[in-house]
C-alpha cells in the first residue's frame, strides 16, 4: 500500500515526523509492505510553486 504523507505548517511537521516514526516500527514487525510518498504543502509548496 502506498501513502501519500503531507506535512503541514505550523506543528505538522514534527507531528508527522513522530508518526512516521510509528509507522516505520509497525510496517517493519508486521511486514505490510507500506511505501511513503512525500509532497509539500503549505508555505513550502508555495515557496516552491509560487502559487
Amino acid at each position: 500500500m502506498r501513502i501519500l504523507v503531507l506535512p503541514c505548517d505550523g506543528i505538522g511537521p514534527e507531528i508527522v515526523e513522530s508518526s512516521m516514526s510509528v509507522l516505520h516500527a509497525v510496517n517493519k514487525k508486521f511486514s505490510l509492505g507500506l511505501t511513503f510518498d512525500y509532497d509539500d504543502v503549505g508555505f513550502k509548496s508555495l515557496e516552491k510553486h509560487g502559487t
